[in-house]
């Protein structure tokens, strides 16, 4: 898929219904995600505070970014793909894109936590609270927005770009759109993705590895206490005899 102009982009009036696969998953996650958040909403007083603020933030994260794919989408389609101006595209490119790279931070953060209230029970109830968590949440939010701000200036990173089959406008991926300083920020954010991704399989095969030697350590105090028990009827039937 290219750049086009806005009179390029004019000239697509029509929706191809063979490639309606967007649409179709944007109403599906709109649904999934509203129920969702219904039901965080009702069971907030029952649920742990920190493990609550973080599902309930990451899903209203997913509906705020699947809104905006869903407006542009509509949007596009009904004007037929005219309502994208560069401006507007570098808005909506930019809100979109930092919803689902917060998504990923978010999820790192999770992973953070459960790991620590896994592997390190004590230190987690000693140290980690929700005003700590909401912290990192926000620093996060900041760093994604600062960091996707670059194609608004042209010079740094190549502007957010239209994607016209689909009617939607988002960071523009392609190594070679716009010289070196864009492939550095484009380098900057695949290490980062690929650092989160390495700690976070790190963090979910650490709880893992705990859950299980906790459960076989579970199941070797049952037995022995099975055995215990199955010694002292032993006995007293023994002496009763």
């Amino acid at each position: 898929m290219n750049n086009s102009t806005v009179s390029e982009i004019c000239d697509y009036c029509h929706v191809d219904l063979t490639k309606a696969e967007l649409p179709v998953l944007l109403i599906l996650t709109l649904l999934f995600n509203s129920v969702a958040i219904f039901v965080l909403f009702k069971i907030r007083k029952k649920s742990e505070k920190i493990n609550h603020y973080l599902v309930t933030t990451i899903t209203l994260n997913d509906l705020f970014s699947t809104l905006v794919f869903t407006v542009m989408w509509i949007g596009g389609w009904i004007k037929c793909g005219c309502m994208m101006t560069q401006a507007l595209c570098s808005i909506f490119g930019w809100l979109s894109t930092t919803a689902v790279v917060w998504s990923a931070w978010i999820v790192i953060v999770m992973s953070v936590t459960r790991y620590l209230a896994t592997v390190k029970p004590l230190y987690y109830r000693s140290h980690i609270t929700k005003f700590k968590v909401q912290t990192a949440i926000y620093a996060t939010l900041a760093l994604t927005l600062l960091q996707l701000m670059f194609p608004f200036f042209g010079a740094a990173a190549a502007p957010y770009k239209y994607y016209e089959d689909n009617f939607i406008c988002a960071y523009d991926f392609s190594p070679g759109s716009n010289g070196a300083s864009h492939r550095a920020l484009l380098g900057i954010l695949s290490m980062e993705g690929l650092l989160a991704s390495m700690a976070t399989m790190y963090f979910n095969i650490s709880i893992v590895y705990e859950a299980s030697e906790r459960s076989a350590f579970y199941a070797f105090l049952t037995s022995k206490k099975t055995a215990c028990t199955e010694v002292k009827w032993m006995t007293n039937r023994i002496t009763i005899i």
